[in-house]
């Protein structure tokens, strides 16, 4: 599944159809990153596609940080919600969502190919205006 949504082909095409990829560095380290872009099904959404916080750096408020940027950065393109997939078993990015006043909206199954079904729940938060 990481040559399907990982490499670098196909991060370039996602770059180049509107996807911001943004770092966080930490004491010099790249310690997390998001991936985010309007959401072309949903009229006002904005869809994080992508946050991912290296282990040594979770329970410090960081994914919260990170989350509260994306919520700043929908505003700012006058979206009305953020809203992202996760993992069904994925347990503490789900209550970690939740802390941020995300909500769960639908649960669902995509056949992605290659043998791989995504088992999701898909979370929304309305940002303030």
């Amino acid at each position: 599944m990481m040559h399907m949504m990982y490499a670098p082909e196909v991060m370039a095409a996602e770059l180049t159809d509107g996807r911001t990829f943004e770092l966080l560095y930490l004491d010099g380290t790249p310690a997390a990153y998001v991936s985010f872009a309007r959401y072309p099904e949903a009229a006002s959404t904005v869809k994080l596609h992508k946050l991912y916080l290296l282990k040594e750096f979770h329970g410090q408020g960081w994914g919260s940080f990170l989350l509260r940027h994306v919520i700043t950065e929908t505003r700012k393109c006058d979206c009305r919600y953020l809203r992202l997939n996760v993992n069904k078993n994925n347990h503490a990015a789900i209550k970690a969502y939740l802390r941020n006043g995300f909500a769960v909206i639908e649960s669902v199954q995509i056949d992605i190919g290659n043998g791989f079904i995504m088992d999701d729940f898909v979370m929304q938060v309305e940002v303030d205006q």
